[in-house]
């Protein structure tokens, strides 16, 4: 009698491989999970950083003012001219006159936890100054408990710590 060659995988070889695939599994998702928690609140600080550049340079090309507002859960930077009817420089978006240049909403997972611009604001005048006491620095915190704080000087200089 003549003998067949056996190919393929026994149960036993499959049951190997799926225990291989299962551990390496649960040692990589929780790192993977932290990993995109620190990845979205550098985005979060690092976008901010350049919103606030942004709003620094267009109130030197406007020669007017431009207001950021930080909420609990975002914030908004709009020039703040008083083409919409309302005060200039009221740190009020008065539509439709004057322009909001962003609006960001955190994403899920990072929080301010610490708010130090007078009445959750700022504002950058014609020279690219800030208007006192709305220096300072703002910290974001993420679910993990990781920090990162934007920091915000009277000149307008802005870096991230």
């Amino acid at each position: 009698m003549r003998r067949r060659n056996q190919n393929g995988f026994s149960l036993m070889d499959l049951m190997i491989v799926i225990a291989i695939i299962g551990i390496t599994s649960a040692i990589a998702v929780p790192n993977m999970i932290s990993w995109r928690a620190g990845h979205k609140l550098r985005g979060v600080s690092n976008n901010f950083m350049a919103n606030l550049q942004m709003a620094r340079l267009q109130a030197i090309r406007e020669s007017g003012s431009v207001a950021v507002l930080i909420t609990a859960n975002g914030y908004s930077v709009f020039i703040d001219d008083g083409a919409g009817g309302g005060a200039a420089n009221d740190f009020n978006l008065d539509l439709p006159g004057e322009r909001e240049l962003r609006n960001v909403t955190l994403p899920a997972g990072v929080t301010i936890s610490n708010n130090p611009f007078n009445n959750s604001r700022t504002r950058f005048d014609s020279r690219g100054m800030v208007g006192l006491p709305s220096s300072g620095t703002l910290v974001f915190q993420n679910d993990t408990g990781d920090m990162r704080s934007v920091v915000l000087n009277e000149v307008g200089r802005v870096r991230v710590q």
